[in-house]
């Protein structure tokens, strides 16, 4: 595997991921704006973007042209909308590199964005968000959200609301796109059997001639307080719940750390949660833990669904295990097989050119080293058990607990008295 980087003089950067031995190439287009980026009368806006680029261009007027234009191809193709960033990728067979790379060139540059195709993708989006809405465990999540991030852009659901959907127009779209879009912060990443020359040949074809307007800056999230407990009555079977802390970000030297802290906690079925909580008690058909980051923040959660009538049981062992890691030496076995499991999880994901093309471009993006699996892999193998509680110790603080919840309770009381 060959890792290089390249950048046109309008901005794109380009990463290059060679990967002689590979059959298929994945390419990847990342913009280093997103939800964050939103008032709160746009909420959505990005993902509703996201949406529209593959509505129609100039050169392709319909979604079925598209769509077909892909498919001729054999190309798996999807789109995503993040807090931090969007994405556009497209994985093909090697020899159908140029085609599927000309086709995102011209959903990203020549989106037409059809009055009658927007109206139409408004009913999509709501329909989407009314799924979401249908699901506790997509519920749960945004409350979590919210709770941690109270008042700000990383705690506004990045779908929007049925509202500022219904409200978005093509005016607002090319107005917010226009502003946004800026070749400075968007990352073209090429990982498979592409070689080098040709994925910046290829490239600079479609991209060299953007205007150049300057990138939006990485949103700040500040710090927020709210209420500790967060529940939304749902009429089911199960009680959903979320409990955890904010923690720090992507950009954090710790960051690895928190990672393994987060599986001895609750990442495999050997970790302290999913055996106390499942194998132990009995509750719990999914149970974990895990330290998400985003670049500049993130949380350090866990959480299970329960029959509603164990709650009694399973939050208080749940509080118990959060509260004793930070407090108690772990034992080399955890740590050895906590770092085996990240170690395996690494050089597995390096297996698929998708998951490497994600990998290279989210840390290009951010400007981070674009480290190899073996240089990954020797950061985690440096983990010591003090490093595990020293961040546990930082992070884990219990007047920062929050919890979220959805499901067949009303009272908040019932949590909040379980809290340190």
């Amino acid at each position: 595997m060959q890792i290089k980087t390249h950048e046109l003089k309008n901005g794109v950067r380009i990463v290059s991921v060679y990967m002689p031995d590979s059959l298929s190439q994945t390419t990847m287009m990342l913009q280093r704006v997103g939800s964050n980026n939103e008032q709160d009368a746009d909420a959505g806006i990005a993902h509703f973007l996201e949406h529209m680029c593959f509505k129609g261009t100039s050169k392709r007027p319909t979604a079925l042209q598209i769509t077909r234009d892909f498919d001729a191809l054999g190309a798996h193709i999807n789109a995503f909308t993040g807090n931090q960033y969007t994405g556009y990728h497209a994985k093909t067979a090697v020899p159908e590199f140029a085609e599927s790379l000309d086709i995102l060139a011209d959903i990203y540059l020549n989106s037409i964005f059809p009055d009658e195709e927007l109206e139409k993708e408004k009913g999509v989006i709501v329909d989407e968000i009314k799924m979401y809405l249908d699901e506790p465990r997509s519920r749960v999540d945004q409350l979590f959200d919210d709770l941690v991030f109270t008042g700000v852009p990383a705690g506004r659901p990045i779908i929007g609301s049925e509202a500022t959907v219904r409200g978005m127009t093509r005016d607002r779209l090319l107005a917010w796109r226009n502003a946004h879009y800026s070749p400075r912060s968007l990352v073209i990443v090429v990982a498979g059997g592409i070689s080098h020359d040709i994925a910046i040949s290829e490239i600079e074809k479609q991209f060299c001639a953007i205007e150049d307007i300057p990138a939006q800056p990485v949103v700040v999230i500040p710090e927020t307080k709210s209420e500790r407990v967060k529940i939304v009555y749902d009429d089911s079977e199960q009680l959903h719940f979320l409990f955890g802390v904010r923690s720090f970000g992507y950009d954090h030297p710790d960051r690895i750390i928190a990672s393994i802290l987060g599986t001895i906690l609750g990442g495999t079925m050997s970790s302290r949660l999913f055996q106390r909580i499942r194998e132990e008690l009995g509750f719990g058909y999914y149970v974990f833990a895990t330290q998400a980051a985003s670049e500049g923040y993130g949380v350090f959660y866990g959480g299970t669904g329960i029959d509603p009538k164990g709650l009694d049981v399973v939050l208080p062992a749940f509080i118990t295990e959060f509260v004793k890691i930070a407090n108690e030496p772990i034992s080399d076995l955890e740590l050895t097989l906590a770092k085996k499991n990240r170690t395996s999880s690494l050089f597995m994901m390096f297996e698929d050119n998708e998951s490497v093309a994600s990998y290279y471009g989210i840390s290009h993006l951010f400007g981070h080293d674009l480290e190899s699996p073996e240089e990954r892999a020797a950061k985690i193998e440096a983990v010591a058990k003090t490093d595990i509680v020293r961040v546990a110790k930082e992070i884990l603080t219990p007047e920062n607990f929050r919890i979220a919840a959805v499901g067949p309770v009303r009272d908040a009381r019932i949590f909040e008295r379980y809290l340190p």
